[in-house]
């Protein structure tokens, strides 16, 4: 399957567990990187807020989790990597 199909797809999935805690700008700019064809930005945003809020299934944060370059994460990742209890996102100092 089409890795963009796939991120569009989560992007679907995660968005009833992370856009209701959401500000109106937040869920703008989530869709409008949509809209641009960026469904990474919506996937990132969506984990972030469900497992803040601990909203979602644990499987689909890890399969969310791992459908984001390591280029994408930051410290709240590795947070989210330690409580769902797999491996962080590491990239390399040329990123």
């Amino acid at each position: 399957m089409d890795i963009m199909k796939l991120c569009y797809e989560m992007a679907e999935k995660l968005r009833p567990y992370g856009e209701p805690y959401m500000s109106e700008f937040s869920k703008d700019f989530v869709n409008s990187a949509i809209r641009a064809g960026e469904p990474s930005v919506a996937i990132d945003a969506y984990l972030v807020e469900a497992w803040l809020h601990k909203s979602a299934p644990k499987e689909l944060l890890i399969e969310a989790y791992n459908l984001l370059e390591p280029y994408e994460c930051g410290d709240i990742h590795d947070d989210i990597a330690d409580d769902l209890g797999v491996p962080r996102k590491v990239h390399s100092p040329d990123e």
